[in-house]
This record gives C-alpha cells, structure tokens and sequence, in this order.
C-alpha cells in the first residue's frame, strides 16, 4: 500500500509552537510559507523524500456516500472484519479509538485466514490515516470513505497516497491560517519534519548512529537522502 515508510519512521513528538508559528507564515493565495529570506513550501517530493510515500499510481478521490448507520456498520464488517456500535460511527468516519481496541484484542498471526489478515491490515491503514497521514483536527475520528482504495488491495495497484497527503495538509493549513483554529489536522509529522530539513538551526541533534544507518542517492542535481529521511529523527 505504500505505508511502510511511514511505519520505519515511528513516532516523532510534536512541536507545537514550531506549528504555530509555521501556520501563522502560511499563505493560501499562493500556498507557501512566507520567511524573511523569501517563500517555502512543502512539495510532492519532499513527501517522496521524507516519508516514502508514492507519488505516483491511482489517484485518491473523495466520494460523498449517503449511507445510514446500519449500511456503514456492513460494510465495516464487511472489510474491517468487525461492526461498530452505532455510537462509534458518525456518519462516514468511524472512532479511531475503537479501531485502537480492535487492533489490541484481534491480532492475525500464521494460521489465520488470509481474509482475516487483509481486514487487520485495513484497520492499521485506517489508523495510520488517521493518526497520522490526514489527522482530522480533533485527531479523534477517521473517514472511511478511504476503505474504498482498500477493498482489493493486491488488485487494486498503487495509489498515489503522496498528493493525497500533501493536499489534506495543503487544506488544513489553509483553514487554519484564515479561521484562526485552535487545532490543526494533517501530517504535522511531516511538515515539522520538513521544517527541521529547511531550518537547519531549530533542527534537533542528529546522533551518528542514526545518520550512518540512511545511504544516500545520487541524482544529476543533487545528494539527495534515501527515503525515508524521518526515519533519521525517530
């Protein structure tokens, strides 16, 4: 699915008034960051770079589907391998902390169906969604409208999970800088991430054993780090 690199990376902590001050620097009209030294922005390959995700492949497109309660609750069990309570679910987006307790209390091992294993992975992608990829600003909730690039994984080819992520982010900065809201969703790993790759002197300290363990690659522009670049700061 294009995950793993974003799973080598683990968990980084957030620096919320690293956040803050980038969101107050952020134009929409020309969806850069505005510095003293000129304009910034966050592009497809630094997504490719920092995370590894694919930038190329299928497309993700948003499909607005009137489902009830008990339509959503088939189909979770129908690709999830479970079926929420019906106040886990709010209209497309399901708790993300009940897909949490799934994952702890269902764990596939080598002689579970294979069925069984392509729901698990379902829900650690839905998690890795919504927890870190395309964050709703509560951080609370997951859209499940993403199962449906998930229905047939082995068929269904790559999808460009990259632009998907970079126009989320793109979206939540955006709502951000004009409303003036308290939180903000989207990949925050990737943009402090990036943050740090750019400005170099608010950048933590690298020891030597994580930077020896990322080779490099050699383009005709520049020494360009293999991704996943994150992985050096986990």
């Amino acid at each position: 699915m294009g995950f793993l690199g974003v799973i080598q990376c683990g968990h980084i902590e957030i620096d919320q008034h690293l956040i803050t001050a980038l969101v107050e620097r952020w134009r929409p009209e020309t969806y850069t960051f505005y510095f003293p030294i000129g304009e910034a922005t966050v592009t497809l390959q630094d997504v490719a770079i920092i995370w590894g995700l694919p930038i190329e492949g299928n497309f993700i497109t948003g499909v607005d589907t009137k489902w009830t309660t008990q339509q959503w609750q088939n189909y979770c069990h129908q690709f999830l391998g479970f079926q929420p309570d019906e106040k886990a679910l709010k209209n497309s987006r399901i708790k993300f902390t009940i897909l949490h307790e799934w994952l702890l209390s269902n764990t596939c091992d080598s002689d579970s169906p294979f069925e069984e294993v392509l729901q698990e992975v379902r829900v650690c992608a839905l998690c890795i969604l919504g927890g870190i990829l395309c964050a709703d600003s509560t951080g609370n909730t997951v859209s499940l409208l993403y199962l449906r690039h998930m229905q047939d994984i082995h068929e269904d080819g790559v999808s460009n999970w990259g632009v998907a992520v970079l126009a989320y982010l793109y979206k939540e900065l955006c709502t951000s800088s004009q409303r003036h809201k308290v939180n903000i969703g989207g990949a925050m790993q990737l943009l402090q991430i990036w943050a740090w790759s750019r400005i170099i002197t608010i950048a933590p300290i690298l020891s030597t054993s994580n930077t020896e363990l990322m080779p490099t690659i050699i383009d005709e522009e520049n020494n360009l780090p293999h991704p996943p670049y994150a992985a050096r700061y986990a």
